[in-house]
């Protein structure tokens, strides 16, 4: 059973059907979400069941969870399963709460709790009193609940969580990996022949307090203007976010930024664009930066969790700080020259950046990490006492 939360298109979704595609010839999967609002598609292509869970989403209705935490539990009564593969921050407190407290588990084998952490659902770039709580609330399932096989995505995360949990859990280091496919070097010459006049800035996002895209405007009015830049992503078509923009860079600069809202063929996006941009106060591993890397693209980013990580490996990759200022003044001279560098040479560039990803970040490398999880899982339920 493999446990998401909000059915729109972000990461989770996009790793929940890697795991399923490196799992397919080895287990009967059953995907528990919200209802599909473009993020689980896999689920259909696939030929996989999805179980739909309304209050799995992120929430700070106390009502709406409750009623999620009840409704997981009735579903993971009826569905039985062998392993469950908790996603998300909410469904991780969730599935511990289930299968800590459920009477049903009496019956027969406890199912192993696999808990991936997309990141720290706490600290840097949240509120005080968010953070509090979800520290909080993270300390607390971790020490009701049964012993779980944890997974993250960098050493940096396990050394930041790994301590809450006392010792009691055994963690592993699995580096997310991306899987579109489709990589063609930059050809024809300079910028493959296409205009070179202004960089062509991308992001594939969402316009969310986390993806602080009000950082995004800031840094194209510090840019020359031939430079355009592309959103793509839940919310980045809505009016709100256009009047923000504009609030910043004028009608004249507006015009200088596409809002394209929630796409599904991201492989075109990162065909056409120069460079990826991420303006994210916090981040786990960003699979936008992975997907980047894959199509051979450039990268700018605030330094959030993985980015440091994922710059010591990529060969053209500039980690700026957009607080203030002085920030966006640098940060947009790392972006001219990053492009310049580039435009120099993209066929060349992209296939080394492409050839570093296939190195590290590739589904193969994250598809051998998965299946050797699996078996240390599957090898130690079968010495696991009933519950």
């Amino acid at each position: 059973m493999l446990l998401g939360g909000d059915g729109a298109r972000s990461g989770v979704p996009r790793y929940l059907g890697q795991v399923a595609r490196a799992l397919e010839d080895e287990a009967e999967i059953v995907v528990v979400a919200e209802e599909d609002r473009g993020g689980f598609g896999f689920v259909r292509e696939m030929g996989l069941r999805h179980r739909v869970v309304d209050g799995l989403a992120s929430s700070l209705r106390p009502g709406r969870l409750s009623r999620g935490a009840s409704r997981l539990g009735e579903v993971l009564a009826e569905e039985a399963p062998t392993v469950v593969w908790a996603n998300a921050r909410v469904t991780l407190p969730m599935a511990r709460l289930c299968l800590s407290q459920a009477t049903w588990l009496r019956r027969g084998p406890r199912p192993a709790l696999i808990a991936t952490y997309h990141g720290v659902p706490f600290g840097a770039g949240r509120s005080l009193g968010l953070s509090a709580l979800q520290w909080g609330v993270e300390w607390l399932s971790l020490r009701m609940a049964p012993e779980e096989w944890q997974v993250f995505l960098t050493e940096e995360d396990r050394a930041r969580l790994q301590p809450l949990a006392g010792g009691r859990h055994r963690g592993r280091v699995i580096s997310n990996g991306s899987d579109l496919g489709g990589f063609v070097p930059r050809d024809g010459g300079r910028d493959g022949g296409r205009d070179s006049t202004g960089l062509r800035i991308v992001m594939l996002t969402r316009d969310a307090p986390q993806k602080n895209l009000d950082a995004a405007a800031r840094l194209m009015g510090a840019l020359p203007g031939t430079e355009t830049l592309s959103l793509y992503g839940t919310g980045t078509d809505d009016p709100g976010l256009k009047r923000r923009f504009a609030a910043v860079l004028g009608e004249q600069g507006l015009a200088r930024v596409h809002f394209g809202g929630p796409v599904a063929n991201v492989r075109q996006v990162l065909a056409e664009g120069d460079m990826l941009l991420v303006t994210s106060r916090y981040e786990g591993q960003s699979l936008a930066m992975l997907e980047a890397m894959e199509f051979g693209l450039p990268i700018v980013s605030t330094r959030v969790g993985g980015a440091t990580d994922l710059a010591r490996a990529h060969p053209m990759m500039a980690l700026v700080d957009l607080a203030d200022a002085e920030g966006v003044r640098e940060a947009a001279g790392r972006v001219m020259a990053l492009g310049q560098a580039w435009k120099a040479d993209s066929a060349g560039a992209s296939r080394r950046i492409h050839a570093a990803w296939a190195r590290d970040f590739s589904h193969e490398s994250f598809r051998r990490e998965v299946r050797a999880l699996w078996e240390a899982v599957l090898a130690e339920g079968r010495n696991r006492p009933k519950g």
